[in-house]
């Protein structure tokens, strides 16, 4: 089976993902992307750059510190990640390391062991501190500030 192909079990349509390591393929090394998005279905060790989207399969198992512009998440990842947008991992979705993002989103059921600084990746911009769906709801304690979170905010 070749490396690269067509065949996206990620959440994306064919048009939109340029290149695909295979469900069967392994590549061990340094993976640099200029454009369009980049899905990974089969094992990776090393380390990945992209501007763009980067979409880790189900079937993936990926070990490598990632830069990328936002990251979707349905396979294993161990590594840390440096996203300028956003991460989302959904089910089955699984990350161990350090994530550096202004947004994350985490679905229900998925596991993440691990950090998360959320900081604009440009350095100096407004992050969102959390992200939720329609259907989840919150208590006054969620989303009540303290004093001093109250005093930080101001001060911004």
């Amino acid at each position: 089976m070749p490396v690269l192909k067509k065949d996206v079990s990620a959440k994306a349509n064919d048009e939109d993902v340029h290149t695909i390591l295979g469900g069967e393929s392994e590549f061990q090394g340094k993976l640099v992307f200029n454009s369009g998005r980049v899905c990974i279905n089969g094992k990776f060790n090393g380390e990945i750059e992209t501007e763009n989207t980067l979409l880790i399969g189900d079937t993936a198992r990926v070990k490598a510190n990632i830069k990328a512009g936002s990251i979707l998440i349905t396979g294993e990842v161990i590594g840390d990640i440096v996203a300028k947008t956003s991460v989302a991992i959904e089910r089955p979705g699984r990350l161990k390391g350090t994530v550096v993002t202004p947004e994350l989103m985490i679905e229900k059921g998925v596991i993440f062991e691990g950090t998360c600084k959320m900081e604009d990746a440009a350095g100096g911009g407004k992050s969102k501190l959390f992200s939720v769906d329609k259907d989840t709801k919150l208590s006054d304690k969620d989303t009540k500030l303290s004093d001093k979170d109250k005093a930080a905010n101001k001060a911004s």
